[in-house]
């Protein structure tokens, strides 16, 4: 790594005599500007040194990184509820109204999140539906008689 003042990292003081002299402990014979120091004059700091109590700034210690992010390999702790996805099959749907019908249905239940309809005309469509916790088939079963559907099946898939 090459120095000077096209290579300054930042690290050497501005608008302090490095010919200054003193000791004070900054890293070399005459002061901060010598052998090793930081290019500042001991002294040129209210503690008395370049910095860090007497001692050249850039010869101190690092001050440690604390990542606050994540710990590598702790386990993830998450407040969200779990989801739920189940996917039923509903007879009698037939045009987009009984698809907005069945949606306003199940979507009034507690926890239901949303509500997709693969409508097959005149057959069984796919209704899937996500919420914060699993159904009970029964429950589904009730909304959709009340607005005119048929649950075919308990659900097919339940994640």
């Amino acid at each position: 790594m090459s120095i000077g003042p096209d290579n300054d990292l930042g690290l050497t003081a501005r608008g302090v005599d490095s010919a200054a002299s003193g000791d004070g402990g900054c890293g070399g014979d005459g002061g901060c500007g010598s052998s090793g120091g930081c290019g500042g004059a001991c002294g040129s700091e209210p503690s008395g040194g370049c910095g860090s109590g007497g001692a050249c700034a850039c010869s101190a210690a690092p001050a440690p990184t604390v990542r606050t992010d994540s710990v590598i390999g702790a386990p993830r702790v998450s407040s969200a509820p779990r989801r739920s996805s189940s996917v039923f099959e509903v007879s009698g749907m037939t045009r987009a109204r009984c698809i907005v019908t069945v949606m306003n249905a199940l979507e009034r239940l507690s926890g239901v999140e949303s509500v997709d309809v693969d409508l097959v005309s005149g057959g069984v469509s796919r209704v899937t539906v996500t919420s914060s916790r699993e159904l009970e088939p029964e429950v589904v079963r009730d909304a959709l008689d009340e607005v005119g559907y048929t649950l075919a099946s308990s659900p097919l898939i339940t994640v």
